[in-house]
């Protein structure tokens, strides 16, 4: 069994919050994987995207410890930290708007 630790929001202006799963890995389960097996079996209140399940459709992108990869074709490890997008528009957990980017702030513009 491992633990992963998956960022959740009802949606824009809610309050964020990590939550933690028991999951079983498997021999190169990916992060998508991961999220199927939270969904069908712990949390059918998860919200994340899938699509291709092949890398093309980029659909599936989250944040991994901090780095932006494609959740069907990463591996998955224990203690891995699971986010949505940043710069993106937040819909809910880990499904963001890939259409509309946030917005630079003010400040780093004028630079």
């Amino acid at each position: 069994m491992a633990t992963v630790h998956i960022r959740r929001c009802d949606g824009p202006g809610a309050e964020p919050r990590w939550v933690s799963y028991e999951v079983p890995l498997e021999d190169r389960m990916t992060v998508l994987g991961v999220l199927d097996y939270i969904y069908e079996n712990v949390d059918t209140s998860l919200a994340y995207y899938q699509s291709c399940r092949m890398g093309r459709c980029a659909g599936c992108f989250v944040q991994v410890n901090g780095k932006g990869v494609l959740s069907c074709e990463t591996t998955a490890f224990d203690g891995m930290r699971v986010g949505p997008l940043e710069n993106y528009e937040l819909v809910r957990d880990l499904v963001v708007d890939l259409n509309k980017p946030l917005k630079k702030r003010a400040s780093n513009d004028r630079g």
